[in-house]
C-alpha cells in the first residue's frame, strides 16, 4: 500500500513544507532537507516523528 500527504505554512516571516510518503515500507525511514543554518533540526525531528505516526493497522 502507498501514501502520501503535503501541508505548506508559514508564520512570522518562516515558510515550510512537510512531506510524507510511504511504499510498502515496515519500518520507518525519515529524510530531512532543510536549508543550511537548521541542520540542527534533524535530530528534533527525528525524535518527534515517530510519536507522531503510527503504522495502521492491516486487514
Amino acid at each position: 500500500m502507498t501514501g502520501f500527504a503535503r501541508v505548506d505554512g508559514h508564520a512570522d516571516g518562516y515558510s515550510w513544507t512537510f512531506e510524507v510518503k510511504s511504499v510498502n515500507g515496515r519500518n520507518l525511514d525519515i529524510r530531512c532537507r532543510q536549508p543550511a543554518g537548521f541542520d540542527t533540526l534533524e535530530a528534533a525531528a527525528r525524535a518527534e516523528i515517530p510519536k507522531r505516526l503510527a503504522r495502521a493497522a492491516s486487514t
